[in-house]
């Protein structure tokens, strides 16, 4: 933990946007998966 507190200010807060970034993708593809299952299940059932 010691070397993160050798990082600027700058490169934490790039390395924090950076997994906010890859934390909203993750969640978004999450939800775009289960609005295909959920459109796949209701053709199904005709």
């Amino acid at each position: 933990m010691s070397q993160f507190s050798q990082w600027t200010r700058p490169q934490r807060r790039g390395l924090l946007f950076l997994v906010l970034v890859v934390v909203v993708g993750h969640l978004l593809l999450f939800h775009a998966n289960q609005e295909q299952q959920h459109t796949t299940l209701l053709r199904h059932d005709f």
